[in-house]
């Protein structure tokens, strides 16, 4: 059996490698959710959130360019980033 703190290693690669691939650069929480910041995201990967994550999804314009993710009450914020990049 894998011990937790490798599991969540494994876990971190996982998200790390999947955001850089959708051109993800940065990942924040905030009281309203989720912020993925990127460069040129693919208009593909917003249209897939979209349909996880219906009426949830804004785009951040700015300094910083990304998608806000809006969490339910109650949502674990990496559960959430792990159908994000499902």
């Amino acid at each position: 059996e894998v011990p937790e703190s490798v599991r969540g290693l494994i876990f971190a690669v996982h998200i790390r490698n999947s955001a850089i691939s959708q051109g993800i650069y940065e990942i924040r929480q905030d009281d309203s959710g989720l912020r993925l910041y990127g460069t040129g995201t693919q208009p593909a990967f917003i249209s897939s959130l979209e349909r996880k994550f219906p009426g949830r999804l804004s785009l951040i314009n700015g300094d910083k360019e990304g998608i806000a993710l809006k969490l339910l009450p109650g949502e674990k914020p990496l559960d959430t980033l792990m159908k994000v990049f499902a």
